[in-house]
């Protein structure tokens, strides 16, 4: 674009709005474009559709389903899922979960810290929440899965936005607040730090915990097969009991690795028509994950293409 001249198509907003701010002096009409929306210069389409999302919702198919699922629990799974329904019978619900996959599992689901606006920049110990939100007052019921991962300031911040918008000193506001997680599994992750970091940044670490009614699931419903051994060994490893002095679990000889995992699970070549929805290869560390994956496609077929 030139000096001087006013954008007239979308690429040309694009352009203009990914460049650098222009200088005040040398081009002040593009700096006084910067700041202002779309709609300053291109129409806004009129025929948007707004759906509501309680029209969207079919109660009775949801209900019949409840049933269903609910005959299939057992007896632990039922004395919970009685408290639960207890509480929050004829209240207005929204489920969020702290990872992006787990809130797309859930109905109309966000993720914690979207529900929230939390300020990950600060480690989630603001937000940026509107004061007047009429969302958060409305709302009488909150499930936030994935707990195991939510650092504690995040929920103290949840706490004190809560408080803040409903103008109710109480524990949320006055909301109930269902949180559900396996703390067996992984915890809150800290940038280069160290086991009491980690555990220090626990959701249970933090003040308002101490509200919560927690309820016990014992019985593992992911290992039915009958292979006691794995299930005590997956027990071991959630406990903690399974590390050595140096903090590392032992394994067995038979699910170790001594040559190159890769080729153990890809194959020296892989060809084009090659299903791979079925291999993968966990790793803790994005640096491990980053090498492993360009020796996977150094065994591809055919030549690469940048996007």
């Amino acid at each position: 674009m030139k000096t001087g001249s006013k954008p007239r198509t979308a690429l040309n907003v694009d352009r203009v709005i990914s460049a650098e701010i222009p200088d005040k002096n040398k081009h002040p009409c593009l700096h006084e474009l910067v700041g202002k929306n779309l709609e300053s210069f291109i129409d806004v389409p009129f025929d948007v559709i707004r759906i509501s999302i309680a029209e969207d919702i079919d109660y009775d198919q949801m209900l019949s389903q409840g049933e269903i699922l609910y005959e299939t629990l057992h007896e632990e799974q039922k004395e919970c899922c009685d408290l639960v329904l207890a509480a929050v019978d004829g209240l207005g619900i929204v489920c969020s979960a702290w990872t992006g996959i787990a809130s797309c599992l859930l109905p109309f689901g966000r993720t914690t810290a979207s529900l929230f606006k939390l300020n990950i920049s600060e480690e989630c110990k603001s937000s940026l929440i509107k004061l007047n939100s009429s969302q958060a007052r409305i709302l009488d019921v909150l499930i936030l899965d994935e707990c195991s991962m939510i650092p504690k300031h995040a929920l103290q911040t949840n706490d004190e936005v809560l408080r803040e918008v409903t103008w109710v000193n109480k524990p949320f506001g006055g909301k109930i607040v269902i949180l559900g997680g396996d703390f067996r599994q992984v915890l809150p992750v800290v940038r280069r730090g160290s086991k009491p970091n980690q555990i220090d940044i626990c959701l249970k670490n933090c003040e308002i915990w101490n509200h919560f009614q927690v309820c016990h699931l014992k019985s593992n419903m992911r290992v039915m097969s009958g292979d006691k051994d794995w299930i005590d060994f997956l027990l071991r490893v959630g406990n903690g009991t399974a590390n050595d002095i140096d903090e590392q679990i032992n394994l067995d000889a038979e699910c170790m690795r001594q040559n190159d995992i890769v080729s153990k699970v890809f194959g020296l070549k892989l060809q084009s028509d090659i299903d791979l929805s079925e291999k993968a290869i966990l790793a803790p560390k994005n640096v491990d994950v980053d090498r492993m994956n360009e020796k996977v496609l150094q065994r591809m077929e055919g030549n690469g293409k940048v996007l």
